[in-house]
């Protein structure tokens, strides 16, 4: 089967669900699955909520009695006036950074529960709710709902993977568009708005990426030590650690208790991730094996800089993401140098994949200061010159001395994933997002989480900017990089 004849297959599928609903109900009609990609400004003509100056006609086959207590009998017959549409735009938690890929819907039954830890999560169309009506927000993360019931109580459903929020809006009124405001469209702050991956995070002296959680709207008391209920539990880094919660924050690498010292522990996380310390280290055997078998079952890794010691060792599986390989199986071949560049160097983004043209559009929708087609970044390295792009997918490309160097770059796991015949791609299970840029190291003035954090609600930088998106990209379902993304 072909791909697109598959992503016509699985949207099938939402349809079927769908249509569950309806003949659950006492009334009559298919339920629609219907929406467009957003991708540029629409005309609201209800911005607020508020009754329209012009009223709507509400003759003839309008009827808001609704007996039936079905959403599809709040669905109104507007004949020939403009259609009832929910008309917004996705955010991350902090309500103002859009988020591209996420799913929108509106569902007619009980969400299914989440449940922690990794797990082979391939886009295949299919969400819980039986959805009314769903849909995908664009680069600019704005979104188009067609078909909407109209009336009180409609639900609405925004999410990225394990990221998932439901709110109940305010009266939607039929026959012209509804505006969703901003703060019930944006991802949960926290566990009492909605569900948030289980995370973790082992901090680096290099690399405060736990402040960029903050900085992304996510509240700091679901970053906690381990076993505390947190959202994303804390460790410090074993050989020159960052910032901790307290005295009790124990080493990722501890015996009892660590990060990835046992399956057990790692399989209890959805994402992990592990920034630079500031310095290569050679990782424990047994640490090395955990990462990979946690990653080939559907685990996802973010690691920046020094964090390529995860990845590229002798006879690690993932040294050959690099073209061409060095001799021996050793590491990448720029691993060894560390090649760095002071002050702020401009990278050129790659935009021919369809990730990568999103995320091109994106940073313009979300008022990057870089000019277009590029990312301007600082504490930048040069760790790895090119990868095979059979294996890996480049995302920006950073001249190093006339050579270049894949600084951003994503892969699949296990990279010899059996093929899935009917969809003619490689069944993957795991994601990895390898940075060769911090968040920035003056974001940390010392001290215990969350004070360490020098500007925990200040403006993203661009490259921050580039490191959410890359974060809610990991936590998405699975598709090769090649493809474009289906829920």
């Amino acid at each position: 089967m072909k791909r697109s004849a598959l992503i016509t297959s699985r949207l099938g599928r939402l349809a079927v669900a769908a249509g569950l609903a309806t003949a659950l109900g006492s009334c009559g009609g298919g339920a629609k699955i219907l929406g467009q990609m957003a991708d540029g400004d629409d005309k609201i003509t209800n911005p607020d909520f508020a009754t329209p100056e012009d009223p709507v006609d509400m003759s003839a086959e309008v009827d808001l009695a609704f007996e039936c207590g079905s959403l599809e009998c709040q669905k109104v017959k507007c004949g020939e006036q403009p259609p009832t549409r929910l008309v917004g735009q996705v955010f991350a938690p902090n309500g103002t950074l859009p988020l591209y890929n996420a799913i929108v819907y509106i569902p007619t039954g009980p969400l299914d529960p989440i449940k922690n830890g990794y797990s082979c999560d391939r886009c295949d169309g299919t969400v819980s709710g039986h959805p009314l009506a769903i849909t995908q927000t664009g680069p600019d993360g704005k979104f188009i709902l067609e078909d909407v019931p109209a009336g009180d109580g409609v639900p609405l459903v925004v999410q990225i993977g394990k990221w998932r929020r439901k709110v109940i809006l305010p009266t939607l009124l039929p026959c012209q568009d509804n505006k969703v405001a901003p703060n019930n469209a944006r991802m949960p702050k926290n566990r009492a708005e909605g569900d948030i991956p289980q995370m973790a995070i082992a901090t680096g002296s290099a690399d405060p990426f736990e402040c960029l959680f903050l900085k992304m709207g996510m509240d700091p008391k679901e970053v906690r030590n381990p076993g505390k209920g947190g959202r994303m539990e804390m460790f410090r880094g074993p050989v020159a650690p960052g910032t901790s919660i307290d005295a009790n924050t124990p080493k990722s690498n501890d015996q009892k208790v660590g990060m990835y010292m046992t399956p057990q522990q790692l399989s209890f996380y959805d994402i992990v991730f592990l920034p630079c310390e500031g310095t290569p280290t050679e990782q424990e055997a047994v640490a090395r094996k955990n990462i990979v078998d946690y990653l080939n079952s559907g685990g996802r890794l973010f690691t920046t800089h020094y964090g390529y010691d995860w990845l590229t060792y002798k006879d690690s599986p993932f040294n050959r993401i690099q073209k061409p390989m060095t001799p021996q199986g050793g590491g990448w071949d720029g691993w060894h140098t560390n090649a760095g560049a002071g002050g702020v160097v401009t990278s050129q983004l790659v935009s021919d994949f369809p990730k990568g043209k999103a995320l091109r559009k994106w940073l313009v929708s979300s008022k990057a200061q870089s000019p277009d087609g590029t990312l301007s970044l600082s504490d930048i390295r040069y760790d790895i010159d090119s990868v095979d792009r059979m294996l890996a997918q480049p995302w920006t490309i950073t001249m190093n001395n006339g050579t270049p160097s894949d600084s951003l770059l994503t892969f699949n796991t296990p990279l010899d994933a059996p093929y899935d015949d009917d969809a003619g791609v490689r069944d993957f299970c795991g994601r990895v997002v390898y940075s060769d840029f911090h968040v920035a190291a003056a974001e940390n003035q010392g001290g215990n989480f969350p004070n360490s954090c020098r500007n925990p609600n200040g403006m993203l930088s661009d490259q921050e900017m580039a490191l959410v998106f890359m974060i809610f990209d990991l936590s998405s379902c699975i598709i090769p990089d090649t493809e474009i993304p289906i829920p």
